[in-house]
């Protein structure tokens, strides 16, 4: 983080080296002259200035090859990633000749200033100022808790004579060089950038960045400024590198006389009530320091004052803040990010949701990365797999693979054999099956984040659950096979090591017994059932692994589609496997997979309470095609977009089966009612049909979501060919409806739309009818450009008109213990899940914190001993739910009365019962469609008997720049599109898949 910080500004990070070009600003931020000006402008000149030489001249134009960086300044996460890989690279070359010569910051200044020349990263960006006016200065306090100065000053000695007397020279070069080159062609701008150059180079480009501040440096003078000192300093420091790394390094008396124990110091205590007291003083710092600068009329004076307040106060009580000093690191590295990330995303969400608009202009920059998102290949096992997911799995592979080399080499420099008589390959595979352990659990830190339906982090990187559900499969398999290995590493070990510990004592002592080898297997199975009070709890371990390996076995594709009830309830175990696996690694390793676990223990206490209350089911649409459409009322106030998903459960049928299912209504076109479509296939949905078979005036159900995307990003194309197979057009329904409610605004642009369903009989027609809501009229649908292509595959003509069955609707009668779908905390309300993760994190660390420092530690002191190793881990697992209980109840309880107040009881819909299955409509004869009400949609079908779609054929006619193709089906016709988009044949495909079975 520090490499990023060093070399960032205000402005632009890396600004451009083309400085003779730069002409103007926007917003601050440096542009470049690519087009014909009428009037003649004025340039920085950084070259000495002669009297006799006007300083201004006119510019030629400089046209640039690239139009857009490859990474857009939109593109937030993808900025931070480039600027973190500089950094990591920069930290990486210092292992290498060269960058062991120039050292990581100079390396990462350099590769940054590349990328910015390149066009790969952007010159500009909002996610810049992110750094600089929030992380930057909440850093400052907690990295300089130790900055005690009476210690500096009788640690340091002539050091800090020899920096002083630095500093007095750097002062005194910088008068002489601005009286040599005093920059005039800057205007007011002279002094200050030369002012806030000498505090660079007296306390680094932080003293830069406050200065400039504090002047106020035209914000295009001081990224020149950045550019031309980076350059500079480059050489200087190439120099001064090269000098030092001739020198030996220091002996270390220190380095062969302790040895690095590992195992028995990873488990250090995580005090809590340091973390928690150090960002709230760092926020209470930075606060009061802001505030000081506005009352005063201090203008950009925020860092000093926050750097000088947080030295006095360190000064004045140096025992409390140093003993707050690595609360600040261990909260840095361990939860502080991803629950940063969280509730930052919430309100960028928030914001987003608010100017609910898309950027079509913005549509060329994404063609940018197009090639990335492009299908790379199709495999069995994973799946469609793009180029960019290919990217990010494999360097997560080479994380692990990092991380579990650095584990083995620390390992192997400093054994412990733990047994007598153990060999050193005994303790060498030991040491292997405990870090295959290490290893699984930097898995698990990710596992839980694609499973969180409401999470803020996935819509960030335009995820949603339902997307990245397989990375949880990926995730889950990759962490099972390392676990199962640490398992029965550690089982062989035991083996091996009792076996010959105990067997030669055993002969010693009953020389001829036969039960020698019986004795030593009982001790290795007695060391797999030690329940250890001060160290890790192997029994705990054991039973975790027992209740993973259950869900693994079920969770194999082949057994999890043909028995999904055993698959689902088997899964529900991870609530006990968490808990032993807490038990048995202990809070330390806990505390680094803690983000993943706490966001997902929020969101699946918040959907268990939207679950208590029964859903209004208002109406029951039974098509022909064994579909059945339930009308749900809903709240005015939620709101969703298309695709999105509902999770239902019926008591009735299962009092623990939950089922999503794709809304198809709209929240724009219908306020007031939700509808999801339900196909007759599995036990559950048979035993719908069967009960809905029956006269029946009421039903029971429980919803949880909607959750869906965060935007309709689909209208950004052109045009969009949507694919689908059966019941998978339901999806798209909510997609044409979208459509279909903004071509009613003749401003807006909404794509063409080329429907491709195929359906195995004719009645399964009646699908399309869906497409428009009840209440559609004719218009509606006229308004946008709509082609449906159907294919039956199974009959080879027409049906005659007397085999059309009819529709029958039913219309439940409402019960007052019935409340409307109202809006789900995170989707819909962005504020109040901020509000719930940031309350409920800190009561936990302010409650951990007291319990360990009024209940823990004075019994460590009376004792002499390290508190019960299991029962700390189940005071961290207490805090958390007792506090996401409390804060989660709290605010989902109030969000309930309000909406019960705003909300008005909505009676039951008037729905029109139509005689004949509209399925009918799309075969009959042409000179009875002007009698039809549905004929534009009529008119838009052209139906295909005994055929099936020549999908490649189709999609290589489609013209046009920008085509986005949809496809929901099997697993065969996702695959076949997926092959065609990534074969090269149509660079202007954009793939997108939608699945129900993972």
């Amino acid at each position: 983080m520090a490499l990023i910080i060093n070399h960032l500004s205000p402005s632009a990070p890396f600004p451009p080296l083309n400085f003779s070009s730069v002409c103007s600003r926007h917003n601050g931020l440096i542009r470049i002259c690519s087009h014909n000006s009428e009037r003649a402008k004025r340039v920085i000149s950084l070259s000495p200035l002669h009297k006799n030489r006007s300083s201004t001249r006119p510019l030629k134009p400089i046209s640039s090859g690239l139009r857009y960086p490859i990474i857009s300044q939109e593109d937030h996460w993808g900025t931070c990633t480039a600027l973190f890989a500089i950094g990591a690279f920069g930290l990486w070359s210092e292992k290498t000749k060269i960058g062991s010569m120039v050292s990581a910051a100079l390396v990462s200044t350099l590769v940054g200033l590349a990328a910015s020349n390149l066009g790969i990263i952007p010159h500009e960006a909002p996610v810049y100022s992110i750094v600089f006016e929030f992380m930057l200065p909440l850093i400052v306090p907690l990295l300089l808790f130790r900055a005690d100065l009476r210690r500096v000053i009788r640690s340091t000695g002539t050091m800090l004579l020899a920096f002083l007397l630095g500093s007095v020279a750097t002062v005194v070069g910088t008068i002489v060089a601005f009286l040599v080159m005093p920059m005039r062609s800057l205007g007011q701008d002279n002094w200050k950038i030369a002012a806030a150059l000498m505090g660079s180079y007296i306390g680094g480009s932080v003293n830069y960045i406050a200065i400039s501040e504090a002047l106020g440096v035209t914000p295009s003078v001081l990224a020149a400024g950045v550019a031309v000192d980076n350059v500079i300093c480059a050489f200087y420091f190439m120099f001064l590198f090269a000098l030092a790394s001739k020198l030996p390094p220091e002996t270390s008396t220190m380095a062969n006389g302790v040895a690095l124990d590992m195992e028995s110091n990873s488990e250090d205590n995580f005090a809590v009530l340091q973390p928690a007291t150090a960002i709230a003083i760092s926020f209470l710092i930075c606060k009061s320091s802001t505030y000081l600068t506005s009352v005063c009329g201090i203008q950009g004076c925020n860092l000093p004052v926050i750097t000088a307040t947080v030295v006095i106060v360190a000064t004045v009580f140096p025992s409390q803040f140093g003993y707050l000093a690595p609360a600040g690191k261990n909260l840095l590295l361990f939860t502080f990010p991803m629950m940063f990330v969280a509730v930052l995303g919430c309100v960028y969400l928030h914001v987003q949701n608010k100017s609910k608009t898309i950027d079509f202009k913005s549509v060329v920059g994404s063609n940018n990365l197009a090639f990335w998102k492009r299908p790379l290949f199709v495999m069995a096992p994973l799946g469609i797999v793009s180029s960019v997911e290919l990217a990010f799995a494999a360097m997560f592979v080479v994380l692990l693979i990092w991380s579990l080399s650095n584990y083995l080499f620390v390992s192997f420099g400093h054994l412990h054999m733990h047994k007598e008589g153990e060999t050193v390959w005994q303790a060498k595979f030991r040491s292997v099956s405990l870090r295959l352990g290490y290893v699984g659990n930097i898995c698990w830190a990710f596992l839980f984040f694609p499973v969180t339906r409401g999470s803020s982090i996935l819509p960030l990187v335009r995820l949603t659950s339902e997307s990245s559900i397989k990375y949880h499969i990926w995730l889950g398999h990759l962490s099972m096979v390392l676990f199962s290995a640490h398992t029965i590493g550690f089982i062989i070990y035991w083996a091996m090591t009792h076996q010959m510990a105990q067997r030669q004592g055993y002969e010693h002592a009953y020389p001829g017994f036969a039960g020698i080898e019986f004795l030593t297997g009982v001790l290795a199975i007695m060391q797999m059932l030690q329940w250890s009070d001060d160290w890790v709890p192997n029994v705990a371990g054991e039973i975790a692994i027992v209740f993973a390996l259950a869900m693994w076995v079920t969770s194999f594709p082949r057994m999890r589609r043909k028995m999904f009830e055993v698959f689902f309830y088997t899964h529900h175990l991870y609530a006990l496997y968490i808990f032993f696996y807490v038990l048995h690694v202990g809070v330390a390793y806990f505390c680094m997979i803690l983000p993943g676990i706490f966001l997902f223990l929020v969101d699946r206490f918040l959907r268990f309470l939207q679950s208590r209350q029964r859903a209004r089911l208002v109406s029951a649409r039974l098509l022909p095609c064994d579909t059945v459409e339930l009308n749900f009322s809903k709240s005015q106030g939620l709101n969703y977009c298309p695709t999105s998903m509902l999770f239902i459960n019926v008591p009735s049928l299962s009092k623990l089966q939950w089922h999503p299912f794709t809304v198809t209504s709209n929240s724009n076109m219908e306020p007031d009612k939700l509808s999801i479509v339900i196909k007759r296939e599995g036990s559950w949905s048979q035993k719908l049909f069967q009960q809905l078979s029956f006269p029946v005036d009421h039903l029971k159900v429980s919803v949880e979501g909607p959750y869906g995307p965060n935007s309709s990003h689909f209208l950004r194309h052109e045009s969009l060919v949507m694919v689908s197979g059966g019941s998978g057009i339901t999806p798209f329904v909510s997609i044409i409806r979208e459509i279909i409610c903004r071509s009613q605004n003749g401003n807006v642009h909404v794509p063409r739309v080329l429907l491709i369903c195929a359906f195995r009989n004719s009645t399964d027609l009646t699908l399309l009818d869906l497409l428009l809501p009840i209440s559609g009229t004719t218009a509606e649908i006229s308004k946008m450009q709509l082609q449906i292509e159907a294919y039956i595959t199974r009959e080879i003509g027409q049906p005659s008109t007397d085999s059309q069955k009819l529709i029958r609707t039913i219309c439940f009668k409402s019960d007052p213990s019935d409340s409307n779908i109202s809006p789900v905390i995170g989707p819909n309300n962005w504020l109040w899940l901020a509000a719930i993760i940031s309350s409920s994190f800190v009561m936990f660390l302010i409650f951990l914190g007291l319990v360990t420092r009024y209940y823990i530690y004075p019994i460590e002191q009376e004792t002499m001993q390290t508190y019960n190793f299991s029962l700390t881990s189940l005071w961290y697992m207490f805090s958390i739910i007792s506090c996401i209980f409390l804060a989660s109840s709290a605010i989902f309880l109030w969000c309930k009365k309000q909406y019960s107040l705003q909300g008005k009881q909505i009676q039951n819909l008037e729905v029109p019962t139509p005689t004949i299955s509209p399925g009918s409509w799309f075969c009959v004869a042409d000179g009875e469609l002007e009698s039809l009400p549905q004929q534009s949609l009529v008119q838009a079908t052209k139906v295909h008997f005994g055929a099936r779609p020549d999908l490649k054929k189709i999609l290589s006619e489609r013209k046009g720049s920008d085509v986005g193709v949809l496809v929901c089906g099997p697993r065969e016709l996702r695959h076949d599109v997926a092959k065609i988009c990534s074969s090269g044949l149509a660079e202007n495909l954009h793939f997108e898949s939608m699945s129900f079975n993972w």
